[in-house]
C-alpha cells in the first residue's frame, strides 16, 4: 500500500481516524439527542 501511496500512508491513516471519530460523534450525538426527548 506504501509503494502504491508513495508514502501517504500515514496520511490516509490519520484521516480515516479522524472520518471514524467524526461519524462516532454524529451517531453518538443522534442517541443523545433521541434519548433526551424521551424525558422531555
Amino acid at each position: 500500500m506504501v509503494s502504491i501511496n508513495g508514502g501517504g500512508l500515514v496520511e490516509d491513516a490519520g484521516y480515516a481516524v479522524h472520518a471514524v471519530e467524526c461519524a462516532i460523534k454524529q451517531a453518538n450525538h443522534k442517541v443523545v439527542d433521541t434519548v433526551s426527548t424521551w424525558f422531555d
